[in-house]
């Protein structure tokens, strides 16, 4: 038992594994850093936010059991592109995400659309970055999460900086007006998925109960 927070208790699983437990059973699973920002997250929540967010990693839990999702590791030509050696863009440095900043990206998903973390439909359209084409770069992790930014910038932001370099369940870039998704394609130089990894992100679309019939689905080979 590493801590206990608001009656949720962390415990190692295995080399690497933790995972939050409350009443016995397993609410979240993931890595040490995952499972610390969770847990610091539930500290500054009432009771009843805190019931709401624990009832979302259940779901959350369920929805890796359920697809096993598959994961696509990062490119071995971008590896150590966040130390400034021995990368491909030496000195410069890939800015990845701490367990904090990472959660300050992510997506929900509300009644077939796409959420801010504060409950705001998300648009992928940001006029102040000239390097953004009206899309969004975006990955999935292994627990069916989505973190997405129109911020992307060479050399500084790319798909690598939400997981910090770790394996995705999907990359790509994804159009969004007022919440509803219009195109979504696999256009990740960093990670490539390929046809399967596209397929398997609709396929979770669909499960969240969003429409994907009028979806583009863009395929980039």
């Amino acid at each position: 038992m590493l801590a206990s927070v608001e009656g949720v208790i962390i415990t190692l699983l295995e080399k690497g594994k933790y995972a939050l437990m409350k009443d016995s059973k397993e609410i979240f699973r993931g890595t040490k850093e995952e499972v610390n920002a969770i847990a610091e997250k539930l500290k500054g929540m009432s009771d009843d936010v805190a019931r709401k967010y624990l009832d979302e990693l259940k779901d959350l839990s369920k929805k890796a059991k359920l697809f096993n999702f598959k994961k696509k590791e990062l490119l071995d030509i971008y590896l150590n592109e966040n130390k400034g050696i021995n990368s491909w863009i030496s000195p410069l440095k890939v800015k990845y995400l701490d367990e904090a900043e990472k959660l300050k990206h992510q997506l929900l998903i509300k009644e077939g659309k796409l959420l801010d973390v504060n409950g705001k439909p998300f648009n992928s359209l940001d006029l102040d970055n000239r390097f953004n084409n009206g899309k969004a770069i975006f990955v999935m992790d292994e627990y069916g999460r989505m973190f997405a930014s129109t911020k992307n910038k060479p050399t500084f932001f790319h798909h690598s900086s939400f997981l910090a370099g770790k394996p995705v369940s999907f990359a790509g870039e994804i159009e969004v007006i007022d919440g509803i998704i219009l195109s979504i394609s696999n256009n990740s130089g960093h990670y490539q998925p390929g046809e399967e990894f596209l397929s398997q992100f609709f396929d979770f679309l669909n499960y969240s109960k969003v429409d994907t019939n009028s979806i583009e689905k863009i395929l980039i080979k």
